[in-house]
């Protein structure tokens, strides 16, 4: 029974080896255009990617029964919060919900946890399916010049005052790569 376990256990990290060196990881490639989108967002507006070229933007890809992806949203509120008053930084969540739940659900979670960054509507999985995106939290960096600065898969950290310090440094390198015309 040990001899078999172990040999699973081989199978297993080598299967997880090699998914990492075949180019299969979760999404956007770092440095390359972000595809462009238009969706509806909580609020009722639309949201284009585009339309803010020239600013930093953080996407951080979510879902409300997802336990990381709760655990990232103080963070994520709390840069929203500390970059709501400069034009050059645009903080948003992409809901990866279904669309019942989207409608019915989200609101009330927002509201329940005080949080008021934009809240985009991933339908369809189209935004998530564009950017490669397989695992939530994922965290999606775009800087000034429409390219893919940053990708975090997962959490980058075990408090909300580290993953808020992960996003800070990576809107401060955003903010050197690309200075602001």
């Amino acid at each position: 029974m040990f001899q078999r376990l172990k040999w699973i256990a081989v199978i297993v990290i080598l299967g997880l080896i090699a998914y990492e060196y075949t180019g299969s990881r979760s999404g956007p490639p770092v440095g390359e255009a972000a595809p462009d989108f238009t969706v509806p967002m909580l609020d009722g507006a639309e949201f284009t990617l585009s339309e803010h070229r020239g600013q930093i933007i953080v996407l951080d890809f979510w879902a409300t029964w997802c336990p990381p992806c709760k655990a990232s949203l103080p963070a994520l509120e709390r840069v929203y919060r500390a970059h709501a008053g400069e034009a050059d930084v645009f903080v948003a969540s992409v809901n990866t919900d279904r669309a019942n739940a989207q409608r019915d659900t989200v609101p009330g979670f927002m509201a329940q946890r005080k949080l008021t960054f934009p809240v985009l509507f991933d339908q369809g999985m189209r935004i998530s399916q564009t950017y490669n995106v397989k695992s939530i939290p994922t965290m999606v960096v775009v800087g000034r010049d429409g390219a893919v600065h940053a990708v975090q898969v997962g959490l980058p950290a075990n408090s909300v005052d580290a993953i808020a310090e992960h996003l800070e440094t990576w809107i401060a390198e955003a903010r050197a790569a690309s200075p602001a015309p």
